[in-house]
């Protein structure tokens, strides 16, 4: 998939680059590149974070 047929990484992208460089530092996330790489980045760490999150909460533990 390309970068702007993500609908994600475009509504992260049309936001300000101020926003995008703070999202990403708050984040932990190197700001450098172009807007469309940015939001990519801070996208793809986002859907990360979720899936971690997600499967932690549906694994059972066999005690």
């Amino acid at each position: 998939m390309k970068i702007h047929e993500d609908p994600d990484v475009h509504d992260w992208a049309m936001k300000s680059e101020q926003t995008l460089r703070a999202e990403a530092q708050k984040m932990d996330i190197l700001s450098f590149g172009n807007k469309w790489e940015l939001a990519k980045r801070i996208v793809e760490a986002k859907r990360l974070r979720f899936a971690e999150k997600y499967t932690q909460l549906i694994r059972v533990d066999p005690a």
